[in-house]
């Protein structure tokens, strides 16, 4: 018999990765690090199976860093939509106060940062280094994502306040703004 995972037997169909695995009977623990694991590699099926299991809320694993989170870094829109439509708060900080919006700026994710704050994800908060998302996308060069910000806040630039593409992201990344080690590089 099934453990308890809002009524449902869950047995992985033959063609999932987890064919034949009752994951109703895993742990929390084991079925948030699974989740975050689809969202971070692109296993939209795979999440959507997991994610019948009622016991995940918003697939929380190490350092917080959540399925939201690795969805974005890695730039799998349709795998941010279902959790956004699935309640995810958008605006969870890690443990380093990065949230998933950070990580698409970091990592040149202009659909995603988009859909993020279309879905309603603050551009203003700060990240243990003091930065806004826009301040990393700044800091890594990502003009295609600073630009998408802009768009989707409906802010435009003075000539004289544009980003210089040779000037941008000239620091060390972990120089004058902080440590970055929070924040997964693709597929990281």
């Amino acid at each position: 018999m099934a453990a308890e995972s809002g009524g449902l037997e869950l047995v992985a169909p033959p063609e999932s990765g987890y064919a034949g695995h009752d994951v109703s009977l895993w742990s929390l623990e084991q079925l948030s690090e699974q989740a975050v694991d689809c969202a971070r590699y692109g296993d939209h099926d795979d999440l959507l199976f997991l994610l019948k299991d009622t016991r995940i809320d918003g697939a929380v694993a190490w350092d917080n860093k959540t399925a939201l989170h690795m969805a974005a870094a890695n730039g799998h829109a349709s795998i941010v939509d279902v959790l956004v439509e699935r309640g995810a708060d958008v605006d969870v900080p890690n443990a380093e106060g990065s949230t998933a919006l950070h990580w698409a700026c970091v990592n040149g994710q202009a659909q995603v940062a988009r859909k993020l704050v279309d879905a309603g994800a603050s551009v203003a908060v700060l990240n243990k280094s003091s930065r806004t998302p826009l301040d990393e996308a700044i800091a890594h060069n990502r003009i295609e994502v600073v630009e998408a910000l802009q768009g989707s806040l409906g802010m435009g630039l003075a000539e004289s306040d544009r980003v210089d593409p040779e000037q941008a992201g000239t620091e060390d990344a972990n120089q004058g703004g902080g440590d970055d080690d929070d924040v997964p590089r693709k597929y990281g």
